[in-house]
């Protein structure tokens, strides 16, 4: 049984196909095939608190390390799993920061849960399925539901040229 969303998507598409074969030829009946397929449910999907990681000025020692505690909502859920990609700023998607002239790599973790150490370490585009922790209230009244953390290594802060480094991570959520 096809969802008011579903329906009300069919009905703009068929609509649109029908409206330009009628002002082609006024007189002419064309048919148009219609196959039905099942439609992937229609979700909306947000992510909230999310900030920025501020590093602050470097010591000159040791490595860098951030996180962020984030909510992920997909609504409807359907078993609340979801799938996650994050890219950065760097040629093809690649996690650095750049001062304008040179780039700084960093490594990105995630995991689908704020309690305890780890998380994957990600690649940038690298699509992380069957992530199963979404809430299911746009308001986040299920509390904080995923994390990411940003690490910089000691080797790659030292061999850096002295700057303000900036850059984005793009975070996109899909439902499942």
């Amino acid at each position: 049984m096809l969802q008011a969303p579903q329906k009300k998507f069919l009905k703009r598409l068929l609509s649109r196909w029908i409206g330009r074969f009628n002002t082609v030829r006024r007189t002419a009946i064309y048919y148009l095939p219609l196959t039905l397929v099942a439609l992937p449910s229609f979700a909306d999907v947000k992510i909230s608190n999310l900030s920025d990681f501020d590093f602050g000025q470097y010591s000159g020692s040791g490595g860098l390390f951030d996180r962020d505690n984030i909510c992920i909502n997909v609504i409807p859920s359907s078993g609340n799993n979801y799938q996650v990609v994050i890219t950065g700023d760097g040629s093809s998607g690649e996690f650095e920061i750049s001062n304008g002239v040179d780039s700084l790599p960093f490594s990105v973790r995630y995991k689908d849960a704020t309690n305890g150490e780890g998380g994957r370490k990600i690649t940038p585009g690298e699509i992380l399925s069957n992530q199963k922790n979404a809430s299911d209230t746009l308001d986040c009244s299920d509390g904080l539901n995923a994390k990411i953390d940003v690490t910089f290594q000691e080797a790659d802060l030292l061999a850096a040229q002295p700057g303000r480094y900036t850059g984005q991570l793009t975070i996109t959520i899909s439902p499942e």
